[in-house]
Order: structure tokens, then sequence, then C-alpha cells
């Protein structure tokens, strides 16, 4: 791993601790800790990051804190390594020469916020490491026209795994309102940035209609348009102009009377579940709508093909959610057995339970189910050497897919098409924030960003697995200890066994 190389500056500041319980504006300080930048393989040794009214508002080396006393107070007065995200903005190298009374307020005047004696809560984060918190880019939220205990729960099982980000995949009544509280405070949960209701064959009729629709749920306010199977090519197209003229983009499916090429063409965001590859590049393909393996061919990808797919993908600007862990247990490759072992299925429902389990098919013995999977792995890792950007999406909840747990699941799946470990977690974070860049400023540990990070501990860089070893969660400066994750858990669990 390389360690990042830092400039210096002279400071001298005091911090008081806080309150025990976090609370969403208060400011905190995560200390003595590793931090991943998501760049290459950097890392960011023995730094101590600052949280303020949601925020990062700075990044710096431990070396240059001399104690932290008995009240909590930090004490600063040796050299300090700021991270190159603050010397852009030169909002401290210019202004830390003098400890006057001016220069205080100059300094204070330039960050933002005082820097006179404040509380400040300390995490230890000794031996841990700090990533920024995780993206479901396919996920789904239930209808929210009334707040129940089911919604909270499920929200909660996102952040517990260090989920801080959700785009929700098919517009409810009600989600609007709850993105809007769930900024505000009024409920916890991860941030949503939300898809309309879907543009599909039984909702669409005409090409009339669909327009009349981008129109509808641009004033409605929803973040882009979700697409489904069933459109005609005509009702695409005009849906594409539409919301092309309306400044919104769209994302997901690609109906089949559309095809890869033509949805490239005309803009679409994200390619979710690998939609249009597989048929494009003459294998099997799993329609997980009907139930059926559709008969494209059963030999391995062309890769010729696959090869043009990947230019075109690229130069297009389109992103890719690939939710493989999903799509082998619908085509059936794992067995009802293991999937019902899994830990968090006492997270899920009875009644979902039963009715993952119903629908199960174990296709183990098929040739063909293992082509596919082959296939769509092949397809992925082709897309990623060729640097079309990947974003991590689970599609949960969903078949034995439980809100949160999917994530690491679909991180390992990612791992076993043979992306390195960076590139995995770079899919989750960064990458996220640079799809959603024009909304927000999340995805980084640097100033300026959202506060959404995971402590952990053990490197994720090392093995993809220790995302799961989570010491705590922060969602916009609010932090979610162990001990607290655990206890809402054991609740959750305790309420889903009937």
């Amino acid at each position: 791993m390389k360690k990042f190389l830092p400039f210096f500056a002279v400071i001298i500041l005091f911090f008081s601790p806080l309150s025990v319980s976090a609370q969403e504006g208060e400011r905190i300080a995560i200390t003595n800790v590793t931090v991943l930048l998501m760049q290459e393989d950097q890392v960011f040794e023995n730094a101590i990051v600052f949280i303020s009214e949601g925020e990062i508002y700075g990044v710096f080396s431990m070396e240059g804190f001399d104690y932290i006393n008995d009240e909590g107070n930090i004490h600063i007065e040796e050299e300090v390594e700021f991270l190159e995200p603050f010397e852009a903005n030169e909002p401290i190298s210019n202004f830390v020469t003098r400890l006057d009374d001016e220069g205080i307020k100059e300094l204070e005047a330039k960050l933002g916020y005082s820097l006179q004696p404040d509380p400040m809560k300390i995490i230890d984060g000794t031996g841990k490491f700090l990533i920024p918190g995780l993206a479901e880019m396919h996920g789904h939220i239930p209808d929210a026209t009334s707040y129940n205990q089911n919604l909270e729960d499920l929200l909660f099982l996102f952040l517990s795994n260090g989920v801080t980000t959700v785009r929700g995949m098919l517009g409810n009544d009600g989600q609007l309102k709850l993105q809007q509280d769930i900024l505000e405070g009024k409920i916890l949960g991860p941030t949503l940035y939300l898809g309309s209701p879907s543009f599909r064959g039984n909702s669409v009729t005409s090409p009339l209609q669909a327009r009349k629709k981008v129109r509808d749920h641009v004033a409605e306010g929803w973040d882009f348009l979700k697409i489904h199977p069933g459109l005609t090519l005509n009702e695409y197209n005009a849906m594409a102009e539409e919301a092309t003229k309306a400044g919104i983009t769209w994302g997901g499916h690609i109906p089949s009377d559309v095809g890869l090429w033509r949805a490239l063409e005309a803009g679409q965001s994200t390619i979710d579940h690998l939609d249009g590859y597989e048929l494009f590049t003459g294998t099997v393909t799993f329609n997980g709508f009907s139930g059926t393996v559709e008969g494209y061919g059963t030999g391995p990808v062309d890769q010729e093909l696959l090869n043009e797919a990947v230019r075109i993908t690229l130069e297009a600007g389109a992103v890719i959610v690939p939710t493989n862990a999903l799509w082998s247990v619908l085509v059936g490759g794992v067995s009802k057995q293991e999937l019902e072992a899994r830990p968090e299925m006492k997270y899920a429902s009875p009644a979902e339970r039963r009715s993952w389990a119903s629908r199960h098919t174990d296709n183990r013995n098929n040739p063909q189910t293992n082509q596919i999977i082959e296939n769509r792995r092949q397809i992925l890792k082709a897309l990623y050497d060729g640097g079309v950007p990947i974003l991590l999406g689970s599609d949960a909840p969903q078949l034995f897919s439980v809100p949160g747990f999917s994530i690491p699941r679909e991180m390992e799946n990612m791992a076993a098409a043979g992306i390195d470990n960076l590139g995995i977690l770079a899919a989750g974070t960064i990458n996220v924030g640079e799809f959603f860049k024009d909304k927000d400023a999340f995805g980084q540990i640097a100033p300026g960003q959202r506060a959404d990070l995971i402590l952990l501990n053990a490197n994720p860089l090392e093995d993809i697995s220790n995302i799961r070893d989570i010491a705590g969660v922060m969602v916009r400066g609010i932090w979610i200890s162990k001990e607290d994750i655990d206890a809402r858990l054991t609740e959750i669990a305790a309420r889903r066994k009937n």
C-alpha cells in the first residue's frame, strides 16, 4: 500500500468531548485511524478525522497532536499533516502562522466554523480502518405512505452494514417525503436517490403517454426514471427524447425491443443486471421474470463481440450495476439449503422466507446454469478492465437478498469475477460519488464530503470479506456504534421470528 504524502503547517487548537449519544450536527473526531483513500492503494496512517454538521472538515496526522487529556481536549502544537483536498482549497496554510485573536478569527472565517473550545466526541480508531460509506445502487424502498416498524427496520438493515446511500429503483407512494424526512433527521436511514414509478409494458401504451409520464415524473421530483422490460422501441425513443429535453436521466433494464446498442446510443445512464450484454454476445440468458432459460446460444462468450460491447459502452458514458450475486440465485446456482442457512435470514420476515423458498429452483446440475454464471462474471470483468465504471448494487430486498447484508455478498461475487479489492470498494464509494456529483459530495474521506463512514476492524484491501467486520457506521455525521448496531439487530430478529 502507498502512504499518502502530505504537506505541513503549524497550528494550536483545543477541542472538548461530546455527550455519548451521537446526534446529527455534533462534532466528532475519529483518532489514530488508518484512512483508505480509494485512489490506487493509498492509505493515510495514524490519522485523525474531524466531522462537523454532517460533513468531513479535516483529515490530519495524529503525529501533530501532542495529547488528548483527561477532559478529552485535543492539543495541537506540532507539525500537522493535511490531505491534498485541503491544500487545493487553501483553507489553513495561509492562516496558521499567527495565534492571536485576530488570526483565529480569520482562520474561523476561512473554515466556516468556530475554533473556540467546543464539545467534541472522540472515537478511538486505534488499529482500525476508515472507509467511505457504501452505496446500494439497485435497492428497493417500499410504499412509505405511513412510517411503520417494518420500514424503520429495513432502513436500519442497510445502515447496519455500512450502506449509507441507497438508489431506490422503483418509485412508490410516500418515498419522496421519506427522502426529505431522512435528510431532516425525522427518521434514521441512508440517503436516498429515488427512481420514478416504472416505465414498462403495462404502464406505457403509446409514445405520447411515455412523453407525458416523463413530464409528470419530473414535476413530481423524482431523481431519475426507472426502465423495466416491455417498452416498444417507439415508446422508449419517445421517453428518451423527452427525458433528454427535460434534463433527467434514466436507467435500469433494457427492453428487448430496444436492445443494448440503441439504449447506449440514446443515453441510458445505467445498465442494471448486465441487461443486453448476454443477448448481444450470444450467450445463454435467464429471464428472471418468467423463470425460464431463453435460448440465445449455449456456448461461451464471443470475445470479439464482447470487446465491441465494452468499447461502445465506454464511448457512450454508461455505467454498470451488475447484481451478479442475485443472478446466481435466480438461475438456480445456489442450493435452497445454503440460502436458508445464511445468518441474515433471521432479519427477513417469515412470509418473505416462505415466498423465497417457494420460488427457488435448483439448477446446479444444469450445465447452462454454470455457463450463465461464468459468462456474467466474464462480461463484468471485461467491462471493468475496459474502463467502464462499475457501481455496487445487489437488488435488495429480493429473493434471499436481505437489505444491507446482500452488499458484502455482491462484493465477494465481484472478487470471484477477478475484480481487485480496490475496484470493488471504489464501485460502492468514489464511483457512486462521481455518478451523483451534481446532487451532493460524498464517496471519499476528504474535506467537504458528506460524513458517511465505516470504521472497520480489519483492512478490506487485504480481504474484501473484512467489509463485514464493522466497528461502527456514520451516516451524515450521525455515529452508530457496534453496540448500537448489535442491539438493534437483535430487536429486529426478535420481531421477525413470527
